[in-house]
């Protein structure tokens, strides 16, 4: 409940906008009515007579001075209240009465009742006008606006004027009288100058993202504020900033003041960033230095995220000012703008500012200078090009030529010996070293200055893996060959070993190995004489990669030439290092060399290379690898290889050409086609031939490639040579178990409609009933797509199943198609054969005329006798799904179940394509009416229905849908899917309207946490921020203490804390929430805990001021978060 600071009145567009300031200026601080008048005319350019400031007054209920019979009232009521032992907080004029004036007044004028019966009493009179009695906060705490320090922030700003400039980023055109204290003129009068602060709102309309940035928390600012800290209802303060209402904008200043003292990153450095463009200026200096003399959590804050945008702006003279005014630079503190936990020192090595990283050092950082940074020592933060600074906003292309490159070098080199001659370590314990990162982007010097300053050369990286050489040698792409060279020679000189595996990414990768894709052979020599080990792989990737000199090296070394290394010097680009390895092969191996390289040649079609080995007299050998290459042939055309390979290699080739023969089929290769046929190529699938390295193919086997290319011709050759129409598929299960389908290619033929070709495949013997692969159409759902009678009568006469499914491959059924068309006639013909109304043709039918839902509903019932509980469920859900009203009142009086979970069937998949409607040719996979399983109609309505009246959930609700079910549930393909009740559900969508249709409706407001259910309505209300849905809740008897669920649960006060939201959790207090309850068993957090972790500084006071419990705080991480969001000194957190 917020504490009422007025009467309720009319609202007046020319007063009431100035409201807030008038109460200020005559009752806080007690101006005359004369004064309050020429304040308003000279600052506020607000004009009114003496008779309508008094009406004002009057209406507003301010009075100043009270008279003793008013005393004499309040002071009977406070008396009264005591006796019924309920304390008392007296409010005038909207402000809390001094406890001590309350008491001096109540004992002056107490009130008490005659002894001999309550008959005998006066009756009570009326609280005077102005006057507020009313119970304190729970335990103790404080009123709202002593508990939050941002609150303070009144309309005008009467904590300080110059607390306004410490949270704006603006300058008057009136500069020299802005800020008279702090400029040194001798008015001492508070200035509220907040049209100056719609200066501020335009500034963020100009970033295109703004209303992202702070739409949210505007909408929310009544959960996360209390109502009463606003001059005017927060949730259309963006309208009324729009309008140009000043108490709106002191209502923004409040906004995004907490934002900046609560921790919420992203707004913050928006926020920051903008008030750093304003007070930077010569002309404010003044201000700043005010600014860093305040103290508070606010304004320190601030304060930190301003100093963190002087040095990302490398702004020398601002950040050596900030420090001589207090700001400690080994503070180590969260940067939004860096996303890192960065020291100043971190932050201003990541930018690469050489002269704001040497006032640091001077200025005391230096203790601070080994400290990690997000896994990153302070010299790998200068080193590494991906760990420097580079503004989100800049586009500009980088500089990657060689001064470029040279340049930036030089500007890490000054840093890093810097930080050397302060003390910097070049071994850190953990992570990849800066010697290892210099070494990988090539920085000659730096990797001199590192050794040179001790650093480790064989410095194990354990979590990449990696030593300095191995980075040098592996991550070099546009690194120049010299400094590659410079690097490694320096690393080798100081020791480093050649002969360490790395058994990272690629298991047993030697340095030599790392280094051969470089293609290098100064770099491979240098390793070699360094006694670098060769191993098998290292001479084959030499081969395939490298040129005649690397080779030449790996030869004279001593390396053994084999079988596996000629076959990879064949895909090698050039021909030298093959014939040189060749020749260096044993004699007695050299036929077989020859073949292993003449089968790599026909599979990467080098014709020149095998004219050459053919002269040379070698022979094919057969491999299954060999079936890819002949296929590649055939799709490049290279006819000479296919006329050489069935000339010379008929008997080795021939059980290999069924692949090349559906390639040839598939790119219309009418040549190759032709000869493979003549020499016999397979016109089957080949199952060995099915994971051969080659590209993929649109079908499996010659008859299917004929199919796809409409070749009627073709397809009866194929027949006439035994082509099988039918055959058998291996298809995935649901749960990843595998199973053979028969599958035949007749929907195929079906689906361009040649019945002459349709009885040729169908006495070939053709399953009418099988499915097509791989989109699982049976035939007759085919022809019914079509809308071809006499193809659906020929299926019929060969025997096809109207239920026939694709054999549950996912394919539609023929009555499905027939719904999906709207097809009336259809429907009927096959109910009439016995087809089932099964559920996804109800589905369908949802789209369809109400004559095909009644006539798939009656068959149903006629059928079965009865609707099976969860018919029907998915044709409901898609029924609200498309707002189609006059099927979900069919579905609904047949009986169909709104409580019902969906649950998932093999054959529910969503498909990658669909069948488009107007499409004749079904040559797309079906795809059906989206679903969403694990969820009842009643959860899907609430998610949907976005009607003023909520008829949708209405109907359900009137048709016997429980307000209490469980209305989403886990299923295998969801998995951490929540279980959730209705309730809840409208709760996720922040659905008041819904929540209040529900409990109306009879849904319990206090169900309890149980099974997979984590949390109570309150709870999860409190989670969401929904400060209306949760005032509804109490209205309604939440229980403000429900426990958490036992794991990763939380009350509704510590979600309420974790999330931020004041406004909530000061509601939640004031209805008796329990401050110190438990947290969950698993993962759970106190409020204080949740609180402090995530950086929310006022939810912390008001906390403790509740008296929040802090016991055993250093034995928890969140103990260390509370020394650091509430300043405090810890030894945990100094840097020494």
């Amino acid at each position: 409940m917020s504490i009422p600071l007025t009467d309720a009145c009319t609202v007046d567009p020319v007063w009431d906008p100035f409201k807030d300031i008038i109460q200020t200026l005559y009752l806080d601080r007690n101006l005359s009515l004369e004064k309050v008048r020429e304040e308003m005319a000279n600052v506020h350019q607000f004009f009114g007579s003496k008779a309508q400031y008094e009406f004002r007054f009057s209406k507003w209920g301010f009075r100043k001075n009270r008279t003793a019979e008013d005393w004499k009232v309040v002071a009977r009521k406070v008396t009264k209240r005591k006796q019924e032992r309920k304390d008392s907080d007296v409010y005038t004029n909207g402000a809390l009465v001094n406890p001590k004036k309350v008491r001096k007044e109540t004992s002056r004028y107490g009130f008490m009742p005659e002894t001999n019966g309550f008959l005998s009493q006066p009756p009570s009179p009326q609280i005077p006008e102005g006057f507020v009695i009313r119970t304190p906060s729970p335990r103790g705490a404080k009123s709202t606006r002593a508990l939050i320090p941002f609150c303070n922030i009144s309309t005008p700003l009467n904590m300080s004027h110059h607390l306004l400039g410490s949270l704006t980023f603006f300058r008057s055109s009136q500069e020299s009288t802005l800020f008279p204290e702090v400029l040194g003129t001798s008015s001492a009068a508070p200035v509220v100058l907040t049209q100056d602060i719609f200066h501020i709102i335009d500034q963020f309309k100009e970033e295109k993202d703004w209303q992202k940035v702070l739409g949210g928390y505007i909408r929310n600012a009544k959960a996360m504020i209390p109502e009463n800290v606003f001059a005017g209802n927060p949730e259309t303060m963006d309208k009324r900033l729009l309008q140009g209402q000043e108490s709106s904008a002191m209502d923004f200043l409040k906004l995004i003041t907490y934002l900046i003292s609560n921790n919420f990153a992203r707004e913050t450095a928006v926020i920051s960033k903008h008030i750093y463009k304003g007070v930077k200026s010569p002309l404010n200096t003044g201000l700043l230095k005010h600014l860093f003399s305040i103290d508070g959590d606010t304004t320190g804050k601030l304060a930190s995220n301003l100093f963190s945008l002087a040095i990302e702006a490398s702004d020398f003279d601002m950040v050596k000012k900030m420090m001589e005014w207090g700001i400690n630079p080994n503070t180590r503190a969260y940067s939004p703008f860096n996303r890192g936990d960065f020291t100043p020192l971190q932050h201003a090595c990541w930018v690469q500012s050489v002269e704001v990283v040497q006032a640091l050092i001077d200025g005391g950082a230096g203790r601070s200078i080994n400290v990690p940074a997000s896994r990153n020592d302070i010299l790998s933060l200068v080193i590494h090009p991906d760990l420097t600074y580079k503004p989100y906003d800049d586009n500009r292309p980088q500089d990657s030529t060689e001064d470029g490159r040279s340049h930036k070098e030089q500007v890490k080199i000054k840093l890093i010996q810097i930080l050397l001659r302060a003390g910097a370590t070049v071994n850190p314990g953990h992570g990849r070293s800066p010697l290892a990162i210099a070494a990988r982007f090539g920085y000659t010097e730096i990797v001199t200055l590192l050794i040179a300053a001790g650093s480790d050369v064989n410095f194990w990286c354990g979590e990449f893996r990696s030593t300095p050489l191995i980075d040098a040698v592996i991550h070099n792409e546009g690194i120049p060959e010299r400094d590659l060279l410079t690097v490694v020679r320096s690393l080798l000189q100081a020791g480093a070993y050649v002969q360490e595996p790395f058994p990272g990414r690629y298991p047993g990768m030697t340095v030599l190995e790392a280094a051969i894709p470089r293609k290098s052979s100064l770099v491979v020599q240098l390793l070699l004489n360094s006694g670098a080990r060769i191993t098998k792989f290292a001479f084959a990737m030499a081969a395939e990669y490298c040129n005649l000199n690397t080779v030449d090296l790996f030869i004279k070394s001593g390396a053994r030439v084999t079988e596996e290394i000629i076959r990879c010097a064949a895909k090698n680009e050039e021909s030298e290092p093959f014939w040189l390895l060749l020749d260096a092969a044993e004699d007695g191996i050299k036929h077989k060399c020859k073949s292993a390289a003449l089968g790599q040649c026909i599979s990467d079609g080098n014709l020149d290379l095998i004219d050459q080995l053919v002269k040379s007299g070698a022979e094919l050998s057969f491999t299954f690898r060999l079936a890819g290459g002949i296929a590649a042939i055939v799709k490049r055309g290279d006819m000479d290889i296919l006329r050489l390979l069935l000339d010379r290699y008929q008997e080795v080739v021939r059980t290999l050409l069924g692949r090349a023969l559906t390639t040839a089929i598939l790119f219309g290769q009418n040549d190759a086609t032709e000869m493979l046929l003549t020499a016999g190529a397979n016109v089957n699938y080949e199952e060995d031939l099915k994971d051969v390295e080659s590209d993929p193919l649109s079908a499996d086997d010659p008859l299917s490639a004929a199919i796809s290319q409409k070749n009627p011709r073709l397809i009866r050759r194929l027949l006439a040579t035994g082509a099988a129409v039918n055959r058998t598929e291996m298809i995935e299960g649901f749960k990843k178990d595998s199973f053979g389908v028969l599958i035949t290619v007749l929907p195929a033929v079906v689906s361009w409609g040649d019945c002459s070709l349709i009885r040729d495949i169908i006495n070939a013997g053709a399953d009418v009933n099988a499915p097509g692969y791989p989109k699982g159409e049976t035939a007759l759902a085919v022809a019914i797509w079509r809308g071809d009678a006499r193809i659906v009568e020929l299926l019929i006469d060969a025997g096809a199943d109207v239920d026939a499914n694709a054999a549950l491959i996912y394919g539609p059924t023929a009555l499905e198609v027939a719904s999906r068309k709207n097809d009336l006639s259809t429907v009927q013909f096959l109910l009439g054969l016995g087809a089932d109304p099964d559920e996804w043709s109800l589905v369908e039918a949802v789209s369809g005329s109400v004559e095909l839902m009644q006539t798939l509903l009656a068959a149903r019932l006629d059928r079965y006798h009865r609707c099976s509980k969860g018919y029907g469920c998915r044709a409901l859900q898609y029924a609200i799904n498309t707002k189609k009203a006059n099927m979900v009142e069919i579905l609904l009086a047949n009986g169909i179940d709104a409580n019902a979970i969906i649950q998932q069937r093999f054959g529910d998949g969503v498909e990658p394509d669909s069948w488009k409607s107007d499409s004749q040719e079904p040559g797309f996979l079906w795809r059906r009416p989206t679903i969403v399983f694990g969820m009842s109609a009643l959860g899907y309505a609430i998610q949907k229905d976005e009607s003023d009246d909520l008829w949708i959930v209405q109907m359900l609700l009137n048709s016997g849908a429980d307000p209490n079910s469980i209305v989403t549930n886990p299923v295998d393909l969801y998995e951490g899917f929540e279980t959730r009740t209705a309730v809840l559900e409208a709760i996720i969508w922040n659905d008041l309207a819904a929540v209040k249709k529900l409990i109306m409706a009879g849904a319990d407001v206090n169900p309890g946490t149980r099974g997979d259910i984590v949390s109570t309505p309150l709870q999860a209300a409190a989670k969401k921020g929904s400060m209306d849905i949760v005032h509804f809740l109490l209205e309604h008897g939440a229980d403000v203490n429900a426990p958490p669920h036992y794991r990763y649960g939380a009350t509704a006060l510590q979600f309420a804390a974790i999330g931020g939201y004041t406004g909530i959790a000061l509601l939640l207090l004031e209805k008796g929430a329990d401050v110190n309850a438990l947290p969950a068993q698993i993962d759970g957090r106190t409020a204080l805990e949740g609180a402090a972790e995530h950086g929310r500084k006022d939810m912390v006071r008001i906390l403790l001021s509740a008296k929040a419990q802090i016991i055993g705080i250093g034995d928890r991480l969140w103990g260390f978060e509370l020394f650091l969001v509430l300043d405090i000194h810890s030894p945990y957190l100094q840097i020494n």
